[in-house]
C-alpha cells in the first residue's frame, strides 16, 4: 500500500503481493486470516481490477460456507467490501461508480477511518469526473480531520500536496503554500526514496513565496 500512495510504484507492490501470496497461499490460511479485503483493495489501488474482483469473489464465497468465521465480520485490518469495489470502479475509469460505493461505505457508518482512508480515493474520483470543488471538500476534511496515525499513515501526506496542488493551480497561493508546508513538515524525515518529493515541493513553495513578493 505504500509503495502505491507514496513511491508511486504501483508494479512494485503488485511483486510484493504476488511473491507473498507464493509462499503463503491464501488456501494454507485458516479462512479468518485470509485477507482477502485488504489484498484485493491495494491490488485494485495498483491498477489491477481484474485480480482484485477475483480476490472480492473468493472472500463472498469463502464467507457463506458453513462454519466460515467471517460471517457476521472480518478481520479488524480489513477496509468493508463496500470500499473494495469502490477502489475497484476507480481502476476502471468509472469515477461515478466509485462515488457512489465511497458514499455508501460512509453511510454505513465508516466515521473517522473513511474521512482518512476512503477519502483520499473519493476525492481522486471526484478529480477524474472533473468535480474538483467536490474533492477539495474531501480533501480538506481530511487535512482538518482528527484522524490516528495508522489511518493516516498512507494518506495525510499525498493530500496535504495535492491540495497544494489544486491551491496552486486556482491561484489561491496562500493556500498552497500552507499546504506545500504541512506536506514537508510532515515528510521532512522520510526515507531518502521519498526526499525527491520533498526537494519537488521545497521548490514550489520557493517560487510561490518568490512570485507572491514581487
Amino acid at each position: 500500500a505504500l509503495d502505491v500512495s507514496y513511491r508511486d510504484a504501483p508494479e512494485r507492490a503488485v511483486q510484493k503481493l504476488e511473491a507473498a501470496l507464493d509462499q503463503h497461499p491464501l488456501a494454507t490460511l485458516e479462512p479468518f486470516d485470509r485477507p482477502y479485503l485488504r489484498l484485493a483493495e491495494v491490488y485494485a489501488h495498483a491498477g489491477r481490477s481484474e485480480r482484485a474482483e477475483q480476490l472480492l469473489a473468493a472472500f463472498e464465497q469463502d464467507s457463506i460456507q458453513p462454519g466460515a468465521l467471517f460471517l457476521s465480520g472480518m478481520s479488524a485490518v480489513d477496509p468493508p467490501a463496500t470500499s473494495v469495489r469502490a477502489a475497484i470502479a476507480l481502476a476502471e475509469g468509472r469515477a461515478q461508480d466509485a462515488v457512489r460505493a465511497y458514499r455508501a461505505w460512509e453511510r454505513e457508518g465508516g466515521g473517522a477511518c473513511f474521512v482518512v482512508c476512503g477519502g483520499f480515493w473519493l476525492g481522486q474520483a471526484y478529480e477524474l469526473l472533473g468535480e474538483e470543488d467536490s474533492a477539495l471538500v474531501v480533501y480538506e476534511r481530511i487535512a482538518s480531520g482528527p484522524g490516528s496515525l495508522f489511518e493516516e499513515m498512507l494518506t495525510l501526506g499525498p493530500t496535504y500536496r495535492r491540495l497544494g496542488e489544486l491551491y496552486e493551480t486556482r491561484g489561491e497561493t496562500d493556500r498552497a503554500i500552507d499546504y506545500y508546508n504541512r506536506f514537508v513538515d510532515l515528510w521532512k524525515s522520510a526515507d531518502e526514496e521519498l526526499q525527491s518529493q520533498v526537494r519537488d515541493v521545497q521548490a514550489r513553495i520557493a517560487r510561490l513565496v518568490g512570485e507572491r513578493g514581487r
